[in-house]
């Protein structure tokens, strides 16, 4: 035998969803907070020399940012508008809120088998009302230089003819 059970309720069950719906007061999802604002920072992980590196950085908040890539200015030369001059190895970028920026450098002779590093420094994140506001970098741009390859040396042919 099942039991019958009594309740208050005599109308379906969407009727009560409904009401107890309507009586939840009305919620806007907030927005994330400033602290969890961050700038994703990559590059080509290897280049050859002679070849160039795209450093890629991407402001992933609604923060204007701003800042400097530092490198090894004697193994990467700068190749994009924006940089302190060849050997300096600093290169300072602006990103507007959700903005990307690209960064190109040259790879110098003297990289070759080396193993090189891109930073950030000085960064900085200000909020629509111009304060200064927490961010967070995410990432790494470190590239591989492989040691050049020696011209192979001339060696006379086995069939060349002898004098």
């Amino acid at each position: 035998m099942v039991p019958h059970l009594v309740t208050a309720l005599n109308g379906p069950i969407n009727e009560l969803e409904a009401r107890v719906l309507e009586s939840m007061p009305a919620t806007e999802p907030a927005a994330p907070p400033a602290s969890g604002a961050s700038v994703q920072l990559s590059a080509t992980r290897e280049a050859t020399v002679g070849g160039t590196v795209s450093v890629t950085l991407a402001n992933r908040s609604a923060l204007r940012v701003s800042g400097e890539l530092v490198y090894d200015g004697q193994a990467l030369q700068a190749a994009s508008p924006g940089s302190a001059g060849p050997g300096s190895g600093r290169t300072a970028f602006q990103l507007a809120p959700r903005g990307d920026a690209v960064v190109v450098l040259r790879v110098l002779p003297t990289a070759a088998g080396q193993t090189l590093a891109v930073q950030v420094t000085g960064l900085t994140a200000t909020d629509a009302q111009g304060q200064d506001s927490a961010l967070r970098l995410d990432g790494e741009a470190v590239i591989r230089v492989p040691a050049s390859a020696l011209p192979a040396a001339a060696t006379p042919s086995v069939d060349a003819p002898r004098p």
